[in-house]
Order: structure tokens, then sequence, then C-alpha cells
């Protein structure tokens, strides 16, 4: 099994009256929940879909990871592997590997200790992985999954707010999604 949740948890408020050109200078992020479901375990973020506790706020860029998964989509149709680190846990990584028409996908734990790419291409020698045997599933449900849920998140923007379709960085990722 293999799935993405997200929600967006930041100050709606804020981003319904925001500009593009106030969120491309100041705001910069979009902040909420970012879970990836490999079998029966939970990566990257704890997600809920109750209503919001008084202050609570999500702590993932969302756009950072349909980033990083674009980019995993673009590396696996020309290579067997790709891994993109956990940022917020440091040396935890999500690890993709393509044979023909499958993906399998572990979760690793690096034991190297200093600075760490955000993805690599190899695998590292460093690794070891929580469950050894991953998830695997079909290419075509791997990629129309992380395409169908990058839709949904720039509906959900262009529902907030239709002028932040126009910052930046989502511009950026609407581009490279009509690339894969």
């Amino acid at each position: 099994m293999f799935d993405i949740n997200y929600r967006i948890v930041d100050d709606m408020d804020i981003l319904r009256g925001m500009s593009a050109k106030y969120f491309d200078s100041e705001w910069h992020h979009i902040t909420g929940f970012f879970q990836v479901v490999i079998g029966n375990q939970w990566e990257v973020s704890w997600y809920h879909d109750k209503p919001l506790y008084d202050g609570e706020t999500g702590p993932e860029l969302l756009e950072y990871w349909f980033d990083a998964f674009l980019s995993v989509i673009e590396i696996l149709r020309q290579f067997e592997y790709v891994a993109i680190l956990e940022i917020e846990i440091g040396n935890r990584w999500l690890e993709f590997t393509r044979d023909d028409e499958m993906v399998c996908i572990k979760v690793a734990v690096d034991s190297f200790k200093g600075n760490h790419p955000l993805l690599v291409i190899e695998p590292r020698n460093t690794f070891s992985y929580v469950e050894e045997k991953g998830s695997i599933v079909q290419w075509s449900y791997f990629y129309s999954l992380i395409i169908t849920k990058l839709n949904s998140f720039l509906q959900d923007i262009e529902k907030i707010n239709p002028r932040l379709l126009e910052t930046k960085i989502i511009k950026d990722i609407i581009a490279r999604k009509s690339c894969v």
C-alpha cells in the first residue's frame, strides 16, 4: 500500500487575503500536515482530519513535499533508484526503486552523521531499513496517485485564494507537473 495524505494547516484568514507578491516576499510556504503511508507505516508527520485545536499548526512545508515527489517521478523515469530525505528528522529517507512497471517503497535510516543532500539517486551503504520488504505498487498507480494528490492540493489553494496560484513556488510546481 502507498498513499499520501495532506492537510493545509496555515492561518486561513491571512491566506485568504494575501497577494501573490506578499506571499513571495514574506510568507514563502504553505504549511500543514503531510503523511506518506507505506504499508502499515506512516511517515513524515503526524496527520489527522479532525477539528484543529486552538493554536494547532502543521509543521510540514507542503509544496516542498509535492515538489520532491515530482522529482521522484522525473528521476524514476530515467533511473531505477531515488531516495528523498525527511528533512524534519535528518537521517530518515523515503526510498523508491523502480523495476520496470513496479515501484518498491521503503523507509531507510542513515547511520551517517554528517550533512545529507535532500535527494540521492544511488543507494547508500549506510542505510538500514525500518521494514526490509517495503511496499510494492504499480508504476501507473504510483504516478497517478502523486498527480491526483498534487491536483487536489492545487485545487485547495485555489479555493482558499486563487491569487496564490500566481506565487513563484506554485507556478514552478504547476510548470513541473506539466512536464511529468
